[in-house]
């Protein structure tokens, strides 16, 4: 860091604590470019403006250091940046913005085939038509940005090929789904469909898709 900037630092720390009455600054930038939005930024009181072009030096600094944020990035692909000014401690500290995606635990419906006449029709087909009288079937279904859906075609332990479904079945999954509000809206969900001819039940296996927003520090320097 040069001195030229750690002037310019002390003079917006001054400005921030004695002016803003504020102990810390947030600039928010862009990941990629490696750069801050110009001198506005965040601090206790809401956002304000800063008396000199302090973002134009701030980049600068970025750029001097890129190999060094490149180094500590951890997010698999950052979205944005948060450059911290404290002003207490006399510190500038630079942080990633990225998205880690995982999927919840899962949560399972089940519906019978006893006292279900439609899922007894069902089972009745496989084994009838399909000669599939054992084992289980399996269909995949993913949901997420407002649309989803089943896939049409399924796997079963023993036929080998896919499996077409039997009329009336794809509402009973519908059905199912439906439970859960939202399966097919923002993050969405995925998850399994078995029918399960032994036992004569068919299974939803059902997880949502989390999306979590993450920091991490990636350069941080005393002035």
């Amino acid at each position: 860091m040069d001195q030229q900037f750690k002037v310019h630092l002390n003079l917006f720390s001054k400005f921030l604590k004695n002016i803003i009455g504020c102990d810390t600054a947030t600039f928010s930038g862009d990941w990629h470019g490696l750069n801050v939005h110009g001198d506005s930024f965040h601090a206790c009181k809401g956002m304000d403006r800063a008396p000199f072009p302090i973002g134009q030096l701030i980049d600068a600094w970025l750029a001097e250091n890129d190999g060094d944020i490149w180094q500590n990035q951890e997010g698999e692909d950052p979205w944005g940046l948060e450059v911290v000014i404290d002003a207490t401690n006399r510190t500038i500290t630079v942080f990633e913005q990225y998205t880690e995606y995982e999927v919840g635990d899962i949560e399972q419906t089940t519906i019978e085939a006893e006292g279900d006449e439609d899922l007894t029709r069902i089972i009745k087909h496989y084994c009838e038509k399909e000669e599939l009288c054992r084992g289980q079937i399996n269909w995949n279904f993913n949901g997420g940005g407002d649309s989803g859906y089943i896939e049409d075609e399924g796997q079963a332990d023993f036929k080998s090929g896919f499996i077409q479904m039997a009329p009336g079945l794809e509402d009973m999954m519908y059905g199912m789904l439906n439970q859960y509000g939202g399966w097919e809206i923002n993050e969405g969900s995925g998850g399994t469909f078995t029918l399960d001819l032994d036992s004569e039940e068919l299974f939803l296996n059902f997880q949502w898709n989390l999306e979590e927003s993450k920091e991490n520090e990636v350069l941080s320097a005393k002035f």
